[in-house]
């Protein structure tokens, strides 16, 4: 049986634009785009871990606002389950503590960039 592994991030939204940042080469799907967030941690709750991954990753503090549809996706040996939230910037401006690159898009327009796969789930429900 593959490993599970769950995950949450954060979509927020700008002037109808969405945050993605890039994933730091030296990391699994390193230089790819992703909606931030990480890994839920044992007794976490989703929205929980999205609000202490954003705090971490970007220096800033959110509000959940919506949880959307989970996106499942298997890799060769684990399973992620990938729950993305609306979120709101509460405080701080976006700092990157951990990704390379930030970008905002526009869901419904042709990317620029490589997304990673499960994220295109995500970026599907927005349109």
């Amino acid at each position: 049986m593959k490993r599970q592994i769950r995950v949450s991030c954060g979509v927020l939204r700008q002037e109808g634009r969405y945050l993605i940042v890039q994933r730091p080469e030296n990391t699994q799907h390193g230089l790819q785009w992703e909606f931030p967030g990480g890994k839920i941690e044992p007794k976490e709750t989703a929205a929980a871990c999205v609000v202490r991954e954003l705090k971490e990753e970007l220096d800033i503090t959110v509000s959940v606002q919506q949880q959307l549809k989970t996106v499942v996706r298997e890799e060769a040996d684990y399973v992620i389950e990938l729950i993305p939230f609306l979120c709101e910037i509460e405080s701080g401006e976006i700092t990157l503590l951990e990704h390379k690159a930030m970008e905002w898009i526009v869901a419904g327009e042709p990317l620029r960039v490589d997304l990673c796969k499960g994220d295109y789930g995500i970026l599907a429900q927005l349109v």
